[in-house]
């Protein structure tokens, strides 16, 4: 899809553009609006994003990644319980996902949910246990999972 080809090259505007005239022409696609909110929050437009993001849930309650995308539009705003709701239903619908996983456990360990992060994070490394990038974000949390980072290669 060329919208893709545009977001790629960094031609956040064209990409923009050319995913609103395929949801004019498809109708509400919740991976088309997906990905619309994508490039409208790396534009930093997050009303714009989230908005989007909640018209993709309304138009595929299955899919997970509006979950998880608009989860993090709200940690940027601050809305750390309504995330966290978000995050949940993420994992729910793709428990496989061990970025989701890893951001959830994340949340919970900000918010003091030591024990149930500590289960997140162990459930994340399981799913991908060479993630440099998770083994990472774990490692940040050293009072929640003893010994802080996942194996890397």
């Amino acid at each position: 899809m060329i919208a893709q080809a545009y977001a790629r090259r960094g031609n956040l505007p064209a990409a923009a553009a050319a995913y609103e005239a395929a949801v004019r022409e498809e109708g509400d696609d919740g991976e088309l609006l997906n990905n619309l909110a994508l490039v409208y929050r790396r534009q930093g437009m997050g009303a714009r994003a989230e908005a989007t993001l909640r018209r993709a849930i309304a138009a595929n309650r299955q899919l997970a990644g509006p979950h998880k995308n608009l989860a993090m539009v709200l940690i940027g705003r601050g809305d750390f319980a309504a995330a966290l709701i978000e995050l949940r239903e993420a994992v729910r619908l793709d428990p496989e996902d061990a970025e989701t996983l890893g951001a959830m456990g994340a949340l919970l360990a900000e918010r003091g949910a030591t024990a149930e992060a500590a289960a997140t994070f162990a459930r994340a490394r399981e799913l991908a246990p060479h993630d440099a990038r998770l083994a990472r974000l774990i490692a940040s949390y050293p009072g929640v999972v003893p010994g802080g980072a996942a194996p890397s290669r």
